[in-house]
């Protein structure tokens, strides 16, 4: 899970790629891992963000769900295997 922005320091595009490895790994698996992507999503570069999901080899496994609630967050982060920040800062 990935919960933030899109803005060009948050590195998600790094985060796809990054996934796309982990995907690539599990490909022969009964359970393939999942991308979560949660938070706002609305500055200047986000289409160029979506257009890499959709470009993504394993984008099928990669999921927006924009905005949440603090409560409806802290759920998925305590239902994840892992909570990813890939930012610069």
């Amino acid at each position: 899970v990935y919960v933030g922005n899109w803005k060009p320091w948050k590195r998600v595009p790094d985060l796809i790629a990054a996934f796309e490895l982990v995907d690539a790994a599990c490909a022969n698996q009964k359970v393939r891992p999942k991308l979560i992507l949660a938070g706002r999503h609305n500055y200047n570069h986000s289409d160029d963000i979506a257009s890499r999901i959709q470009s993504s080899t394993a984008k099928e496994y990669i999921q927006v769900l924009g905005e949440w609630n603090r409560s409806q967050l802290n759920s998925l982060i305590a239902g994840s295997i892992a909570l990813v920040n890939p930012s610069e800062y």
